[in-house]
């Protein structure tokens, strides 16, 4: 969804898998710029260690 989608009334039927291909054609895939762009996020891991939390165990 795009955020000016967020401040009125949302329609469920607007969101299916019979009018995403639709929403897609209009709007591109929204989503495509997290599998593309890459973002630092060191900022926010070590803001994270600050407050004292630290890697799970299945962390790499």
């Amino acid at each position: 969804m795009k955020w000016e989608e967020f401040k009125r009334p949302i329609d469920p039927k607007a969101f299916t898998i019979k009018t995403i291909f639709k929403r897609v054609d209009k709007f591109g895939d929204l989503f495509e710029a997290a599998l593309t762009d890459r973002q630092d996020i060191s900022g926010f891991l070590e803001g994270l260690r600050s407050r004292g939390f630290r890697k799970s165990r299945g962390s790499k």
